[in-house]
């Protein structure tokens, strides 16, 4: 069965988010098992990204473990925050900037 990983995916309610994205994980383990992959859920982080305040998110399992969800992510060197700002970048980015400077 081929694996299908959409990049991109949006819904009015996290229930339902969660929902595909636990299929998806769900789907990957299956492949990973089948090709001896060895995937770590204590390195595996989640974020949830909305502006909503008050967003009850409902938990995301790699083989039985709870995925931790977190409020902003390290990928590549750019920070993403859950509410969609960019501040944790901005702030970061100026300190490594002014880290640097002999002024």
């Amino acid at each position: 069965m081929p694996m299908t990983c959409p990049f991109f995916f949006k819904y009015d309610h996290p229930e339902e988010a969660t929902k595909t994205l636990q299929a998806l994980i769900d789907e990957t383990m299956r492949w990973a098992d089948e090709w001896f992959v060895t995937i770590n859920p204590n390195k595996t982080e989640s974020v949830t990204f909305s502006r909503k305040r008050d967003l009850i998110i409902p938990e995301i399992r790699i083989n039985s473990v709870v995925i931790a969800e977190v409020e902003e992510h390290r990928h590549l060197g750019i920070i993403l925050q859950r509410n969609g700002k960019w501040t944790s970048q901005i702030k970061t980015s100026h300190q490594e900037h002014t880290r640097g400077s002999t002024f």
